[in-house]
């Protein structure tokens, strides 16, 4: 599964966002984040559905590659992968808002 998301942030306030979304998905849903330059390997489950992917930060996009969940919920991980990369990366979100837990 591909997603690419757009933004219009720089790439350092991104990058602190994406930081902000990993602690949110280590806390919330105990996933494993790890970070290697601008790539963040995402692992781990959220309602018992596996979720193994590869955030990569660009100027003015980011691009999620993830094992594909499988048809009956492949829908549902898109639509929560989709909805979190939205709002953590929403300019008129201030970031002190965003979600930690």
């Amino acid at each position: 599964m591909i997603i690419d998301h757009p933004h219009t942030l720089s790439q350092d306030e991104a990058r602190r966002r994406l930081e902000v979304l990993g602690t949110y998905l280590v806390k919330k849903h105990g996933m494993a984040v790890a970070w290697t330059g601008n790539r963040v390997r995402v692992g781990g489950r959220i309602l018992a559905i596996k979720i193994d992917a590869t955030l990569s930060l660009s100027p003015g996009n980011v691009r999620l590659d993830g094992e594909d969940p499988g048809l009956l919920v492949r829908k549902k991980v898109e639509e929560f992968l989709r909805s979190k990369l939205a709002l953590y990366l929403d300019p008129a979100t201030p970031e002190s808002a965003l979600p930690r837990i």
